[in-house]
């Protein structure tokens, strides 16, 4: 994952190249080494900053891949549950085999439910 704030510490090592190449030309200059040296912070203050970004952007993948994760074992067992409702004699086994054809049946379901929501919304708005 790329930052705003590693591109400019790119940018900033990339300037910082040519400071120390001018540097070795013209030893001495004190301005210059300052200013070598407050390059390097920033671009070590850029790194951690960046790295700060990337591990929170990884911790909220990593738990919206989890919420769905465990939102869809819910359904499962719900449909699954439900399904071994019906009839007395219905196993794990044939519950998990029905498995996806109850999914189908629960997305085909949603979306006749979004589809009537949208109608309704609709005749409430009217046109304009």
């Amino acid at each position: 994952m790329t930052t705003v704030f590693q591109n400019e510490a790119d940018r900033l090592e990339a300037r910082l190249r040519d400071q120390r190449e001018q540097l070795r030309r013209t030893p001495g200059d004190r301005i210059l080494e300052l200013d070598i040296e407050a390059g390097a912070e920033r671009v070590r203050q850029l790194r951690l900053v960046h790295d700060a970004h990337v591990r929170v952007e990884n911790q909220r993948a990593a738990a919206a891949t989890k919420r769905d994760a465990d939102a869809r074992t819910e359904l499962e067992q719900r449909l699954m549950a439900d399904y071994r409702a019906t009839g007395p004699a219905i196993t794990e086994a044939e519950a998990r085999a029905a498995l996806p054809d109850l999914l189908h049946r629960h997305r085909l379901g949603e979306q006749d439910r979004l589809a009537d929501a949208f109608a309704a919304q609709r005749r409430r708005v009217g046109s304009f």
